[in-house]
């Protein structure tokens, strides 16, 4: 089993400049490392860092090779190269580069959380319960996997599926609801592996680990300027990290907020199902009123977000381009933005809460909203220690933020416990 270390630090604190130093000083005693980053430009910035200090490193093309981006880093894994990659292309590792990685004694950098659980929306239910029927695949009773049981050779519309069938990592919930799993097997797989977040004990892939009896430990980082050590968790670093940043964030209250609490308003439920066109116009209006009469922003330094499909729907074409996704993190494009609006409810998806909690696991709404939300707020100038105006409308979403530090408290108390049990191992 993988040995894991989870680096927990404020964004800005080094964690990213750390693992990669660390990657390229142990190329030079023949481990090999991937390294995995949530964007492609990002690939690019690391792998100029690794050229510069006369490191190797593969990046899965499809240039010059018939087959895919997949099939080049079977390739590089198969000639144990190093690798730097997206989450993307991670998500679509196979059996064959489980083999691959089993082989070598290989190092996983993890820049930010990898999607572990995900509801699968490549098969329709009457698909589903069409190969169920037929006796196609079975659902085991006790841990709810998918299995593909048909012996026949299988070539067709449901190929992918059957391959990740194969894999065991589809289950279903209730004989209709698919739910898709990374592979624990390829966490297992790695040597030892690094996480680089913040509030990792708020997230899906902590739950994720928990399901699966997965131990790992918390550490901090230290130092500026490029050189960075890793060091035992600093329970008062963490702390202090806090009372800093927070007041850098002018957060707006005023007549242009939702006042009262509302379970259901801005989220996701919300806007699909309840809203109307006036809702969107008004908060729209709301968006514009804020930056142009409130704060009095320049355009320049604007970002804002909310659900990416109703992105046009506020008809605010003055702050169209502004958009910034909800799940925007690990990039500093955004590093110059000042005035930020967030238009959203943060939950987690019920059916994945559920897929969770019948394994035992209880998730924390609360905790998963404030480390989603203060991702997306960490792009912008904050990251360089200067201030800031939020408008944040949702009353929970700022009675979440203005909790940040209770939260994080008890995310502590946790990290302590899980330590303290790990050095027992």
């Amino acid at each position: 089993m993988s040995k894991i270390t989870v680096i927990d630090a404020m964004m800005g604190r080094g964690k990213t400049q750390y693992a990669i130093n660390r990657a390229i000083r142990d190329s030079f005693v023949k481990n090999k490392f991937v390294y995995i980053t949530p964007y492609l430009d990002e690939v690019d910035r690391l792998k100029e860092i690794c050229d510069n200090n006369e490191v190797k490193v593969w990046i899965p093309t499809t240039k010059n090779l018939k087959g895919s981006k997949l099939e080049s880093i079977k390739q590089a894994l198969q000639n144990n190269a190093s690798v730097i990659a997206t989450h993307e292309l991670f998500s679509r590792l196979d059996k064959e580069c489980l083999e691959y990685l089993n082989n070598h004694n290989y190092t996983l950098y993890l820049d930010e959380v990898h999607e572990v659980v995900k509801v699968y929306e490549d098969m329709s239910s009457c698909d589903f319960k069409l190969l169920l029927n037929d006796k196609v695949i079975k659902i085991d009773e006790i841990t709810g996997r998918v299995n593909w049981i048909k012996e026949d050779l299988y070539i067709g519309r449901f190929n992918d599926f059957k391959i990740l069938c194969e894999l065991g990592v589809i289950y279903s919930l209730g004989n209709s609801i698919i739910i898709w799993t990374f592979p624990i097997e390829i966490f297992n797989s790695f040597n030892e592996i690094f996480i680089m977040t913040y509030l990792f004990e708020a997230q899906l892939q902590a739950s994720y680990y928990k399901m699966y009896s997965i131990k790992y430990k918390y550490s901090s980082i230290f130092g500026a300027k490029g050189k960075y050590v890793l060091t035992s968790f600093n329970k008062t670093q963490y702390i202090e990290d806090i009372k800093h940043y927070r007041k850098l964030i002018n957060l707006y209250i005023g007549k242009l907020n939702y006042e009262e609490e509302d379970k259901i308003s801005l989220t996701s439920y919300w806007f699909k199902n309840k809203c109307t066109i006036d809702n969107l116009l008004e908060l729209g209006n709301r968006l514009y009123n804020y930056v142009r009469n409130i704060v009095k922003s320049s355009d320049k330094v604007v970002m804002w977000t909310s659900l990416e499909e109703f992105r046009k729907e506020f008809h605010c074409k003055r702050y169209e381009r502004k958009f910034i996704p909800l799940n925007t993190r690990a990039t500093n494009k955004y590093i110059k933005k000042k005035c930020l609006v967030y238009l959203y409810n943060r939950h987690i998806n019920p059916i994945i809460s559920n897929y969770f909690l019948k394994r035992g696991v209880i998730i924390n709404e609360n905790a998963y909203a404030l480390s989603e939300l203060l991702q997306w707020i960490f792009r912008s100038a904050i990251r360089n220690g200067e201030q800031i105006d939020l408008y944040l409308p949702s009353y929970r979403m700022r009675s979440i933020l203005n909790n940040w530090r209770s939260y994080a408290e008890k995310l502590v108390e946790q990290i302590e416990e899980i330590n303290k049990n790990y050095s027992k191992d």
